[in-house]
Parts: structure tokens; C-alpha cells; sequence
């Protein structure tokens, strides 16, 4: 007599659009709707890329005034923090973390660390660190996000 229940697997579901965009089978995996840890980790990184580097609408003050959705994806404009200033790039980073806690459930505990890249105020990169839980481990991960004031600019490899 077979029991029925649930079962155990080997990776962590897909996101719906990630599943959408690669037919089954295409990249070598066994299931496509599963991701395994490198897949995870590359959708993730993905996500963040696309989450940080879009701009939206409201204010950063106004962010913080009701719980996040769809319409406020993204993070506000970077000409509002000042260049160089510690105090605004903490509170940059700050709600640079709020915005991947609230749009990237799959990163644990995010965090974020602001991190020049050269002189030019339009190139910061974003260290985002956090964990992820794949299969009963939980792993430290580290991304690092290169943004930028316009779109298509954000993708470091």
C-alpha cells in the first residue's frame, strides 16, 4: 500500500517568470520548476540586479509610511542621497535592505553595504549579503549589485 503525503525534494521551487521563460528542459535540469543551489543563486542574483536598479516613483520617505507592493517596486531615485556623504549612504543602504526583504523573500536576514567604484557618484555597488535554505542548509551568500542612475547599466559579471 503506497503512502501518500508529502515528499521530499531536492532544490527550491522557481519563481512563476523564471519558469515561464525556460521550456522544459532546456538548461540540463531534471525539473524546471526546481531550481538547485547555483540556479537559486543566479535567480537570485537576478532579482536583486532588476530590484535595485529600477527606480520608483515615491519618495524614500514615503516608503517606509505603509507595507510595500507591486507599485513601489524598486528603490528611489539615486540623485536624492548625497555623494560621499556617509549619513546618506547609510540611509541608502539602509532602505536598500527593506526594499530586498520585502521583494526578495529567498534572501534571509539581507543586508546591504554601499561600495564606491572609482570617483564617479553614478557607480556604486551594493554588497548584499544574507542566506539562503536549500535542503536543510542554511549558506551564507554574498552578491554584489552594481548600480547605476540608468537602466541596463546595473549588470556586473
Amino acid at each position: 500500500m503506497a503512502v501518500s503525503g508529502p515528499r521530499a525534494t531536492q532544490g527550491v521551487r522557481a519563481p512563476l517568470f523564471d519558469r515561464l521563460a525556460a521550456p522544459n528542459g532546456a538548461d540540463g535540469r531534471r525539473d524546471p520548476r526546481l531550481l538547485d543551489r547555483d540556479g537559486l543563486l543566479a535567480s537570485i542574483r537576478r532579482e536583486l540586479d532588476r530590484l535595485l536598479n529600477t527606480r520608483t516613483p515615491l519618495a524614500a520617505d514615503q516608503l517606509g509610511q505603509r507595507p510595500r507592493g507591486t507599485l513601489d517596486y524598486g528603490i528611489p531615485d539615486l540623485s536624492l542621497f548625497w555623494p560621499f556623504d556617509a549619513d546618506s549612504e547609510s540611509r541608502l543602504a539602509t532602505l536598500m535592505t527593506s526594499t530586498i526583504a520585502a521583494f526578495e523573500p529567498r534572501l534571509l536576514r539581507p543586508s546591504v553595504a554601499l561600495e564606491r567604484v572609482g570617483n564617479e557618484r553614478s557607480r556604486l555597488r551594493a554588497r548584499v549579503t544574507g542566506a539562503i535554505a536549500l535542503d536543510e542548509v542554511v549558506e551564507s551568500v554574498s552578491f554584489p549589485i552594481l548600480l547605476s542612475d540608468s537602466v541596463g547599466d546595473g549588470d556586473e559579471r
